[in-house]
């Protein structure tokens, strides 16, 4: 039961972190298409022709973006060994219904 909350815990941290990952993701590529003339989007991967900065500034978001799909990946992978170790829990047991 001990493992359960701890994982459970652990779970509860990392969203957290991705929450303000994402956060922060979205505030840059809010900023980044501000910056970009009118008739020039972030859509098909390449900024042709515009500073090198924002080429890299565009690079890191591609980092954070596959960073972030890692993560929910491993979040995944969480939820799944949480609800697999809550099913072997005896349901007739009274201890177990004070599992979150």
């Amino acid at each position: 039961m001990s493992k359960v909350k701890s994982e459970h815990g652990r779970l509860e941290h990392t969203l957290e972190y991705l929450k303000s990952q994402q956060g922060e993701f979205e505030g840059l590529m809010e900023q980044l298409e501000n910056s970009l003339p009118p008739n020039m989007g972030l859509g098909g991967g390449s900024l042709g022709g515009v500073e090198p900065e924002r080429e890299t500034l565009y690079a890191l978001a591609e980092s954070v973006d596959t960073e972030l799909q890692g993560m929910a990946e491993d979040l995944k992978d969480i939820i799944r060994h949480i609800n697999e170790a809550n099913r072997s829990i005896d349901q007739q047991d009274p201890v177990s219904h004070y599992i979150v």
